[in-house]
């Protein structure tokens, strides 16, 4: 009895850490998925600062 109880606690404690690995890897990728989306959105927010003195640039011009 005592070799088949340590085997399943062995199995229980094998499927515990595989859950805890994978649900670890889900939030990682989830953890990355929303650096990318930050650095995205801070590209185009430089994007759009760059379009907006480059119609600046272009007004003063026109205007001279």
């Amino acid at each position: 009895m005592t070799q088949s109880g340590s085997g399943l606690g062995f199995l229980a404690l094998a499927a515990a850490l595989l859950i805890a690995v994978v649900v670890g890897g889900r939030l990682v990728q989830l953890d990355d998925r929303d650096e990318s989306v930050v650095a995205a959105e801070r590209q185009a927010e430089i994007a759009r600062h760059e379009a907006a003195a480059a119609a600046a640039e272009r007004d003063a011009a026109v205007a001279r």
